[in-house]
């Protein structure tokens, strides 16, 4: 990607470490998503908590030696990341065994399950394989443009989540429980309306944080860079994402919405040709052959949230998830 040899050295060794525990990493998100799906959104929350406190204060003592720890640098970073992952996955793996929750393990007992959940999961997986390797060529081409235009972006895009995050996780797991349990309940009309209500409150609410974030950019950004060019273009990308957040809001919202009637296609469609054809294509060519640099990049954020959100929208507006639902639902029951 043209990154500096120290920062190859270091960015390889992270990952190194964190890596192996990417199969707990994957346990943990699906063992979360199986009690969100339940309506027990409690336990992950209070089990990711101590595991985020606990990757935190790991990271603090390791890498930097504090608490008595022994200063191992990226390295200890790396440990405590692991260890965390590690303990997410066992902790809510042992809470769908007990009778803690709702959920429960049970053994296959049918070939449609498995069918149906290479079904809904492929374009899932695939939408997170295209999103992962969408980075590689974006982030080629920001370093392109200057090394200080691609610490910018990793900044604006920091700030961003750190602003919106938790409120867009929290608005995509409600949007796929309230539209799959009215579903499961043969009730369509009910999950459509919660569908657009969710969506509508996560504009609204989202919307007005990302405003507040495109206003505040400058002092913001520079909390976490001080070099005059990092700052400067940091500013226009934490813009970028701040007045499109309305848009990637509305996205993620109906994305959980679509994917709790078990319609992940749409979703996968939308952020890659929003990926594909705006954040690499149109800054690509904008900033490249026309020569607009890195303004293309700020463009080419805004664009592809807007895209996202547009395709999902239409996705549920016009989409036949509901009857698909309820034809997968009756699949199950003659299984």
């Amino acid at each position: 990607l043209g990154a500096a040899p120290d920062v190859v050295a270091l960015s390889s060794t992270y990952l190194a470490v964190i890596l192996v525990t990417a199969p707990a990493r994957h346990v943990a998100l699906i063992a979360a998503r199986s009690l969100q799906g339940t309506g027990d959104t409690r336990t992950p929350m209070y089990v990711n908590a101590v595991a985020n406190v606990g990757n935190i204060l790991g990271s603090v003592g390791l890498g930097l030696g504090y608490f008595g720890l022994p200063e191992l640098g990226v390295v200890g970073v790396g440990a405590a990341t692991a260890t965390a992952n590690g303990f997410t996955a066992l902790v809510l793996t042992a809470a769908i065994a007990t009778t803690h929750t709702a959920a429960g393990f049970a053994r296959p007992t049918s070939t449609v399950i498995t069918k149906q959940l290479l079904a809904v999961s492929g374009p899932k997986i695939a939408e997170g394989t295209v999103s992962a390797l969408a980075e590689f060529p974006f982030n080629a081409l920001l370093l392109t443009f200057g090394t200080n235009v691609n610490a910018a972006f990793q900044i604006g895009r920091r700030v961003y989540q750190q602003a919106t995050g938790p409120l867009s996780r929290g608005y995509n797991v409600a949007a796929n429980v309230v539209v799959g349990q009215p579903l499961g309940d043969g009730d369509p009309e009910t999950a459509r309306f919660n569908g657009w209500a969710v969506a509508a409150l996560g504009v609204l609410t989202v919307g007005a944080v990302g405003v507040a974030l495109a206003y505040f950019a400058r002092p913001l950004v520079a909390l976490l860079a001080d070099d005059p060019e990092t700052l400067r273009h940091g500013v226009w990308f934490a813009r970028a994402y701040g007045l499109s957040a309305p848009f990637l809001a509305g996205f993620v919202a109906l994305s959980g919405a679509l994917q709790g009637a078990s319609e992940t296609r749409v979703p996968f469609l939308a952020r890659t040709t929003g990926m594909v054809g705006f954040l690499i294509g149109f800054s690509y060519l904008v900033g490249v052959p026309l020569g607009y640099g890195a303004t293309a990049a700020y463009w080419g954020v805004a664009l592809s949230n807007v895209w996202m959100a547009l395709v999902v929208t239409a996705g549920f507006r016009y989409g036949e998830w509901a009857p698909r639902a309820a034809a997968m639902m009756a699949e199950r029951a003659d299984a």
